[in-house]
């Protein structure tokens, strides 16, 4: 069986990894994604108490990384990558801390995903000039 992962980069902001995981859980119960998915948090040192509990009743498959030193936004996020792609056998969903998914969003991605687009590194809802309309 294919097992994919979802990963999510967790930094100091509690409030807004809140309210992205209640997007992403409404999104997984809402469409149950074909493939196993493993949800890998990356934390990044010296993440606030409540960011623990959050990731501790996470209520899907999961995978924490707790960096032991700040590594920093860019280097927090490609070390991330290393990790989830160790995961996954072919693809991984990139979600930030503070992103809201649409209720929809895992039954897009796999519409995207199952398209014969050939090979991609990444499938992004903006348009090519990134002029902000989805």
């Amino acid at each position: 069986m294919a097992v994919q992962a979802i990963m999510r980069p967790v930094f100091c902001r509690p409030e807004f990894f809140c309210l992205s995981l209640e997007a992403e859980i409404e999104a997984r119960n809402y469409y149950n994604f074909p493939d196993d998915l493993v949800t890998i948090f990356i934390i990044e040192h010296g993440a606030d108490p409540i960011t623990m509990k959050l990731v501790s009743q996470y209520p899907f498959r999961n995978y924490c990384v707790l960096r032991p030193r700040k590594f920093g936004l860019s280097m927090n996020i490609l070390e991330g990558m290393k990790d989830a792609f160790g995961f996954a056998t072919d693809y991984v969903i990139y979600i930030e801390d503070d992103i809201l998914v649409h209720k929809t969003y895992f039954q897009y991605m796999n519409m995207l995903l199952n398209m014969d687009l050939g090979k991609v590194s990444v499938l992004s809802a903006y348009s090519f000039d990134d002029g902000g309309s989805v």
